[in-house]
């Protein structure tokens, strides 16, 4: 698990993604499936808990309700995180084949669809395959649609992008389809680094063109003319005067990955390094803000 510092980086895939185990070839397994209703703003709290354990995929089914496979019972969850919950047993067949239930095509607007492998090509402009797997960002997560509309409201052909906690990379992939000149996209988990490339290919993207590097935001060096940071709300209050450093005089930082409730601390720190806000989208009390220098 990533220190406490990066929590926010480490335990986002867990929201709309998972971990999916190899299919033994000589036994059938069992899963153990745990729905937990949450507590009214107890969710990040309940995933920070929840990644202490070692589990293989959980979903948000709705704002209020995750339901989570693993190969061993969980512990009974903290009464302060969940009102209920129901644990039951699952066959991996089963299992196997219903998680792609949870993902098909999405429209976020006429022009951009986000689509798994295994749904059909469509004739949208930006037409995006994500194979859902380790990283955060299968396109079902409010604050990866609230980042995907302003990428499309804002960025423009030929400007360098910065993709800090890429995740999938579906933000890297739509701006590459948008016509970026430079992409560098970080994350401090290596299996998303592997996403990437697997998503590019899907893509039909040559590797070369993203800058990937496996680390944290002091491995980024130059000036990018748009930031995109969808990471956690302690990240933003840490690393803003870093990520307004790396901004052109004329660019915008894109922020978000966090809820309403976090919205004053981080107002405040846009204000002391220098930034305001141009605009902002809540969808389901999750923040996405596009900031540029005063």
């Amino acid at each position: 698990m990533h220190s406490l510092k990066f929590w926010g980086w480490g335990v986002r895939w867990l929201r709309d993604s998972s971990l999916w185990p190899k299919r033994s070839t000589t036994m059938k397994r069992t899963w153990v499936k745990t729905t937990c209703a949450l507590q009214e703003g107890q969710k990040e709290n309940f995933f920070l808990w929840l990644s202490e354990f070692k589990i293989e995929g959980a979903w948000e089914l709705d704002e209020q309700t995750v339901m989570v496979y693993s190969r061993e019972p969980l512990p009974e969850p903290p009464a302060l995180f969940v009102k209920k919950w129901q644990k039951e047993q699952e066959e991996e067949e089963e299992w196997g084949e219903k998680w792609r239930e949870y993902f098909k095509t999405i429209r976020i607007d006429e022009e951009l669809v986000i689509r798994p492998p295994w749904e059909k090509k469509t004739r949208a402009r930006f037409d995006i395959v994500i194979y859902p797997a380790y990283a955060f960002g299968t396109g079902h997560h409010p604050t990866t649609e609230g980042c995907l509309r302003f990428i499309k409201k804002y960025f423009r052909e030929g400007l360098s992008f910065l993709d800090l906690g890429v995740g999938s990379g579906i933000l890297s992939i739509l701006a590459l389809k948008m016509g970026a000149c430079r992409v560098c996209a970080v994350d401090i988990d290596p299996l998303a680094i592997e996403e990437v490339e697997r998503n590019l290919t899907l893509n039909g993207i040559d590797i070369s063109k993203v800058e990937l590097l496996l680390g944290d935001i002091a491995t980024v060096g130059g000036e990018f003319d748009f930031i995109v940071a969808n990471i956690g709300p302690y990240f933003h209050l840490e690393y803003l005067p870093k990520m307004q450093r790396l901004l052109t005089g004329k660019g915008k930082i894109l922020l978000s990955g966090f809820e309403v409730q976090d919205l004053p601390p981080i107002e405040e720190k846009i204000h002391q390094v220098g930034l305001t806000v141009l605009d902002a989208m809540v969808l389901s009390s999750w923040v996405s803000l596009v900031c540029q220098n005063s």
